[in-house]
């Protein structure tokens, strides 16, 4: 978050496809007080998967009092949209099924304005190309096991 107190329930996050070409559904953090008065700097760690491929389930820390939070995208509580529909394990949806020849996440608030878009891959894509400012595009593929 930039500024202190932001409201952030009802704002999206959304993936593209591999070629850049085409959004995938968001996925929408629900309009409840967890996501109201989040403070400057907060970091949010949002896993796409509720286990690792290992079947280990992914950690959680709900205190955003320490400005770190980390949940899964299958939560209902917290999210909407495609998450959560498939809450087992090996959920596959198309929202945040990130490719590793290239990909785009879009941060959106409630009214679908652009706040910030990260990508990776060498050659941009007709959306990333189209997508507003601010924006970061790391370029290069992601290999399994990679953080961009």
């Amino acid at each position: 978050m930039i500024t202190d107190n932001t409201d952030i329930g009802n704002w999206s996050i959304r993936d593209n496809n591999s070629s850049r070409t085409s959004w995938q559904t968001a996925i929408t953090l629900n309009n409840v007080a967890f996501w109201n008065n989040m403070r400057a700097g907060t970091i949010i760690m949002i896993w796409n998967r509720p286990i690792t491929s290992g079947g280990t389930p992914r950690p959680s820390d709900f205190n955003k009092n320490d400005g770190y939070i980390e949940l899964d995208a299958s939560n209902i509580a917290y999210f909407g949209g495609t998450a959560g529909l498939d809450i087992s394990p090996a959920w596959g949806g198309s929202s945040l099924n990130f490719a590793g020849n290239g990909d785009i996440v879009e941060l959106r608030t409630s009214s679908t304005a652009h706040v910030h878009g990260l990508g990776h891959a060498s050659s941009p894509g007709t959306e990333w190309t189209a997508m507003s400012r601010p924006k970061l595009n790391h370029s290069n593929n992601a290999s399994s096991s990679d953080a961009i």
